[in-house]
């Protein structure tokens, strides 16, 4: 079902946005439900970009991100029109158990992040391979947008997890993706 709504959503923006920068809008979007589910209301009544986009720098703010390589802003003010306010309502109605799920399947349909996510079967396998106990910590110096973290933070949000990624974009998409879940002991830097 939600495979589906993102493809509707890839669909009725086709010729307008890129795959890339809808996927940037929606983790922007995504980002600024945690920090306050109401701003999201506010631009459904009032469709005002600019205040869509101060919201998106509060959001920033209050969690200590710098997001440099989503130009949200940018995106929506050169492409603003009722895709927005669909996608908006689409996240304001969306439950929270299924953002990083929305977050997460971009990556099977968008090739231009640089970024592919590994297989569920795969992370479940690592996962019971290396029987982690919830004081284990945990280091991935190739941590990507973070899938077998994923399904870690599921079971225990409270696991300590460092992890380290090269690419800006998949490293900012990361970072919403641990907030999205409620990470609480999650370490990522960007660099090599």
């Amino acid at each position: 079902m939600l495979k589906k709504s993102v493809w509707e959503l890839a669909n009725e923006t086709r010729g307008l946005l890129s795959v890339y920068d809808l996927h940037t809008v929606t983790a922007s979007l995504l980002l600024i439900k945690k920090y306050n589910q109401e701003l999201l209301d506010d631009y459904i009544k009032g469709n005002d970009t600019k205040e869509l986009i101060e919201s998106f720098k509060m959001a920033k703010k209050n969690y200590g991100l710098s997001l440099n390589s989503l130009k949200f802003e940018e995106i929506v003010l050169s492409n603003s029109g009722s895709w927005l306010v669909s996608l908006v309502l689409f996240i304001y109605e969306l439950p929270s158990e299924e953002t990083n799920d929305l977050l997460m399947s971009f990556f099977d349909i968008n090739k231009e992040t640089g970024g592919y996510r590994t297989n569920d079967g795969v992370n479940k396998l690592v996962i019971k391979v290396a029987k982690l106990s919830s004081e284990s910590m945990v280091l991935d110096p190739t941590f990507g947008v973070g899938t077998t973290f994923n399904q870690i933070l599921k079971e225990n949000p409270s696991q300590q997890i460092v992890g380290q990624e090269i690419n800006e974009t998949i490293f900012d998409i990361a970072q919403i993706s641990m907030i999205c879940l409620g990470a609480k002991n999650v370490k990522l830097y960007l660099g090599d």
